[in-house]
């Protein structure tokens, strides 16, 4: 079955994901998904391009909507329980090209830069709810918790992507954001299991370069150079 125009369409794809109404329970799980929308889904090549074209522009791409509207629907991204859309990136056995994958790896660093550190409220999440209840602070705190990839140090075929992971993670603590730099540190406190002695280093290294960032988060990044985290 060939792909229909609107499968070809990175216009498409934004308008169905982010141009929904906020509800409870999200809309992903009150609706069945259109037929061409599970077209596109089994497009891994197509999926992994679009991902990458959204967290690239996020700012701009995602302007028009709420931070509710982007929230959930970068939980529907990345949670495989509601899509499978994580797994065209995360599968090394698909379809996808190495160099893409990676590409699409290193367009997260414009969706921090660029999303999470403008529109996330100051404050950390792991703390407690913060007073406006911003929901993109959750999906920006649970990223690396929630999308479906850890490290594999003893499987050589995973160790370029690994590093990749480790290296993002290192490149968002030097935003100036708390809420990007509390997601880094929970995602390194995960991988610390995989690779301790990186993880320490990152840390150590970020908090050699700011000594004077909040007790609260020193305290964060000091559990989460041993996995200390949640």
């Amino acid at each position: 079955m060939s792909e229909s125009p609107k499968v070809k369409s990175i216009e498409y794809w934004i308008d169905y994901l982010f141009n929904r109404r906020v509800t409870d329970p999200a809309w992903y799980w009150r609706e069945d998904m259109s037929t061409d929308w599970w077209q596109l889904e089994r497009n891994e090549i197509t999926v992994v391009s679009y991902l990458t074209r959204t967290f690239d522009n996020a700012g701009e791409v995602l302007k028009p909507f709420s931070n509710g509207q982007i929230a959930a629907s970068l939980n529907y991204i990345i949670d495989p329980g509601a899509s499978n859309l994580a797994f065209a990136v995360t599968n090394i056995d698909n379809r996808v090209e190495k160099v893409q994958r990676l590409k699409c790896f290193e367009s997260l660093y414009s969706l921090y830069e660029n999303l999470f550190a403008v529109r996330c409220s100051p404050g950390l999440t792991h703390r407690g709810r913060l007073p406006d209840e911003n929901p993109l602070n959750d999906v920006c705190y649970m990223w690396w918790d929630v999308f479906p990839i850890h490290g594999h140090p003893k499987e050589p075929r995973f160790s370029e992507l690994d590093r990749a992971i480790l290296g993002l993670l290192k490149k968002i603590l030097k935003i100036d954001s708390v809420a990007c730099r509390e997601s880094a540190l929970h995602g390194l406190g995960h991988w610390a299991f995989h690779y301790p002695g990186e993880v320490k280093e990152i840390v150590n290294a970020f908090l050699a370069e700011h000594p004077y960032i909040k007790p609260e988060l020193r305290e964060y990044a000091l559990n989460a150079s041993w996995g200390n985290v949640q």
